[in-house]
């Protein structure tokens, strides 16, 4: 049965995650930067630099120059290092902004939603490039907020090696080292200090003894019971059912529990990244043969492809190639396919096996194959990047038998990762076809917002005639599809530019002034940094029925350099679903009425997962007192999100709130608790951005007194 639902949910929703290698605490351009990179875009990596990226960016794992050659994109290397001279002594506030108002949701059901008072909006989150809107159904690639290392300090950009220890301290790792406790469980975080800031902190034979240990314990992780493969199942489930509740169907809610469960794993795979080039490429590519099994997530298996074909290129081709002749399970053709795309993509994949490769896919594209399948290999199709694959993706962009998430996916891609402009005018046909026609409400919003996100001329005068109050008259009663205004105010802020900002202007004069609508459109003026209609957001931040638009709202104004919405957030972080005593309860009962308590407290939870993000995001001192709050929260995906947000801080005030992180207790995943994962981290980022600090001091000192030898081995070498 849990199998079943499994299938049934990862066919239907299967969220392709945009995660980046690591999540770096640098500005908005240098973050779009990374995912170019990692998405292997040499476009998008030039127009993030012209944005006002850093070439010189980098995170725990290394430069963005290091990513490249990770990706061996040989344009890419050349595109950052022609950069380079330019941008990399320009101060960090001279850098151009670029306005986003960013949201993380996952699929709507095709139904049309109940619109409440306040549409399900969400807080902005680290860009990700959605290639589907809210109402799409076919595979979104949403975002999901992984528990990795934040990016050290310009200052320690040029160099982030640490000094080599002193005997002292030597000893007390060789301590930690004989006992070798470090063997009995695993920590990632351990693993990319040592190969990255820290590989010249101890000697060659002690770095090795470390390592060691730690990859004994890889090793033994990847050896799982029946149970175990069970559990990391219902991972899955438990992070899209926290966010079902009635009508708010899978919400970020869910995306955040599930992010958070999946962030370990995250940690993992960047590690094995990293012990591929410290000379662990065999019992890497163990581990990454492993996810690719048993990983429950698409994108986190893709990056297993990845790291397989790495260490072990042949390894990875047989292994899917074997997988799809042998299984015909649905849900395996649909998550071996792309990786089996992504596999002919890299520059180390003979001309014989991609041919094999697209004969694959393209036998696969057959109605045998079911939609799956179809699906699959139509991402796959796209993931591949050739020029052959893309001739047989354009035979599904047209017909009535063709499934409508193929067709979208075909589609999408062609137009994004082949640049085939003649989706423009077919994507124009669906999004302004009649009221009589046969087309599909929410396919008319889907391509609309996809003619946006690709700048192009229909696509913004599609927006300038569906932003204003939609008319009413006799002949024209009230619509009943999908409203799209709020999606198109994400999409023009995110990718319209100067002519997204002029519509958003253009349209706000026709909405009163208590409508949501306008304050939705003054909230993306101000993320254009626009401030002409700023008192009209303040005024709106006591509406006691917009929750989630505060957050937004408050973060919008603190862009500007307007911090007066923070007791805004205060109070949010204090709501409470209203009391229900027992009496009332069995009345409702005896009335057919559904207890919602849980669900409201689900939704709050949800809403103070936001907050934390924002309060990273807006990063100023008056944030610190909020996030400890946080910290005490009786949800522990809440506590864990408020402790990883203060890692991402860059001001001295945040190691106020680490101190008290490291004395939290973050829960279990897969019965193995997560507190020594996120007290690494905890120490890692207060060790490195602020050093020398009293406070930095007292957290080390906290983990030298951990029970988890990974904690206190960290807390001994880091100086």
């Amino acid at each position: 049965m849990i199998n079943s639902a499994r299938i049934v949910i990862l066919s239907a929703v299967l969220t392709v995650i945009s995660l980046a290698e690591t999540i770096w605490a640098g500005p908005q351009e240098d973050r779009t930067l990374f995912d170019a990179i990692r998405k292997n875009e040499p476009a998008a990596v030039q127009k993030a630099l012209n944005q006002g990226a850093n070439p010189n960016a980098r995170s725990f794992g290394g430069t963005a120059t290091d990513a490249a050659r990770k990706g061996g994109n040989a344009e890419i290397i050349a595109l950052l290092a022609a950069a380079a001279p330019s941008n990399s002594s320009a101060p960090e506030s001279t850098r151009k902004a670029v306005p986003a108002l960013e949201q993380t949701e996952a699929p709507r059901p095709v139904a049309p939603p109940i619109q409440p008072s306040e549409p399900d909006v969400t807080a902005p989150a680290p860009d990700t490039t959605p290639q589907d809107t809210p109402h799409s159904t076919e595979p979104a690639k949403a975002t999901m907020a992984s528990a990795a290392s934040a990016t050290p300090p310009p200052s320690m950009e040029q160099n982030t090696a640490q000094p080599a220890a002193s005997d002292e301290v030597a000893a007390r790792a060789t301590e930690i080292i004989r006992t070798g406790e470090m063997k009995t469980r695993y920590n990632p975080i351990v693993v990319d200090y040592l190969v990255n800031e820290g590989k010249n902190r101890l000697t060659p034979e002690l770095k090795k003894a470390a390592l060691d240990q730690l990859v004994s314990a890889l090793l033994a992780k990847t050896q799982i019971s029946k149970e175990e493969q069970l559990e990391m199942s219902l991972g899955v489930l438990t992070g899209i059912a926290m966010g079902a509740a009635g009508n708010d169907v899978i919400s970020d809610a869910g995306g955040d529990v599930e992010s958070s469960y999946a962030s370990d794993w995250s940690d993992w795979i960047d590690s094995a990244f990293n012990l591929i080039h410290a000379g662990y490429g065999d019992d890497a590519a163990r581990f990454f043969e492993f996810g690719m099994v048993h990983i429950p997530y698409p994108e986190l298996r893709a990056r297993c492809v990845k790291g397989l074909a790495l260490a072990r290129p042949e390894q990875a081709y047989d292994f899917l190639m074997n997988k799809l002749t042998t299984d015909n399970d649905p849900n395996v053709k649909a998550n071996a396919l792309p990786l089996l795309g992504l596999l002919a993509s890299d520059k180390n994949c003979t001309p014989e096996r991609k041919e094999a490769i697209l004969q694959m896919l393209t036998e696969n594209t057959g109605m045998m194959a079911g939609p799956e399948g179809q699906l699959g290999a139509m991402l796959g199709l796209e993931n591949m990047n050739d020029p052959r694959a893309a001739d047989v993706m354009r035979k599904f962009t047209t017909g009535l038998t063709t499934d409508k998430n193929v067709k979208r996916a075909a589609i999408r891609g062609l137009l994004f990762t082949y640049g085939d402009k003649e989706m423009i005018p077919l994507l124009e046909k669906t999004a302004n076809a009649g009221s009589f026609s046969m087309t599909d409400d929410y396919d008319k919003v889907w391509a609309g917002l996809l003619l946006i996100q690709a700048q192009t001329p229909e696509g913004y005068a599609w927006a300038e005639e569906k932003l204003p109050p939609p008319k009413r008259s006799f002949f024209a009663p009230k619509e009943s599809g999908p409203d799209p205004r709020a999606d198109i105010v994400h999409y023009l802020v995110k990718y319209g530019g100067d002519k997204g900002r002029q519509i958003l202007a253009d349209s706000i004069g026709k909405y009163k002034d208590d409508d949501w609508m306008k304050t939705w459109i003054a909230t993306g003026l101000l993320e254009f940094r626009d401030t002409s209609h700023i008192a009209l957001v303040k005024a709106s931040l006591s509406n006691p029925d917009w929750d989630f638009t505060a957050i937004r709202m408050v973060e919008a104004l603190a862009k500007n350099g307007d911090y007066s919405g923070l007791p805004v957030l205060d109070e949010l972080i204090r709501k409470t679903p209203p009391h229900k005593s027992t009496a009332t309860k069995f009345m409702n009962a005896l009335a057919g009425k559904e207890d919602d308590t849980a669900a409201r407290k689900r939704r709050l939870a949800r809403l103070r997962i936001q907050i934390a993000d924002a309060l990273a995001r807006i990063n100023t001192e008056a944030c610190v007192p909020l996030l400890i709050t946080l910290l005490a929260d009786e949800d522990i995906y809440v506590r864990s999100t408020a402790a990883l947000a203060l890692t991402k801080m860059t001001i001295p005030a945040a190691l106020n709130g680490l101190k008290t992180a490291m004395t939290i207790d973050y829960g279990a995943v897969n019965k193995q608790s997560r507190n020594p994962n996120i007290q690494a981290h905890l120490i890692r980022l207060a060790s490195i951005r602020f050093p020398g600090d009293s406070r930095t001091a007292e957290i080390q000192q906290a983990g030298r007194a951990s029970s988890y030898a990974g904690v206190r081995f960290l807390a001994v070498v880091e100086p």
